[in-house]
């Protein structure tokens, strides 16, 4: 999942930044990344404070911005490959830190006679 918008970025951070504080008991070894996503956050809203205010800068401040969302996307994809891990791949609450559980459902097997066709019946 790739966000390009600022706003939905920053939304996004911020909810996983909540629901990883919520969790913090079921998710210890998670604080470091979780410190570092906040300091990344933090400094990605200066630098667009930055940019609101330097227009005649604003191509300078665009390419800090487009670098500091790609390294925050960066710590925000390895945060939560932890919580993946943590949790196991097919845990429900994976959905509150904005991650899709794998769920495994029936197959459905097809049998196809030497001809190509499906048998009848």
């Amino acid at each position: 999942m790739t966000i390009t918008s600022y706003a939905k970025l920053v939304d996004d951070l911020e909810s996983l930044l909540g629901k990883v504080g919520e969790h913090q008991s079921e998710l210890p070894c998670a604080e470091p990344l979780r410190l570092k996503l906040q300091v990344h956050l933090e400094e990605l809203k200066a630098i667009k404070d930055r940019q609101i205010l330097h227009q005649a800068a604003g191509q300078a401040a665009t390419a800090d911005l487009k670098r500091w969302m790609t390294a925050t996307r960066t710590v925000a994809i390895r945060l939560r490959s932890y919580i993946r891990s943590a949790l196991g791949p097919r845990d429900k609450r994976l959905s509150q830190f904005g991650i899709a559980p794998i769920v495994i459902g029936k197959t459905r097997k097809v049998w196809f006679c030497r001809n190509g066709s499906k048998p009848a019946g």
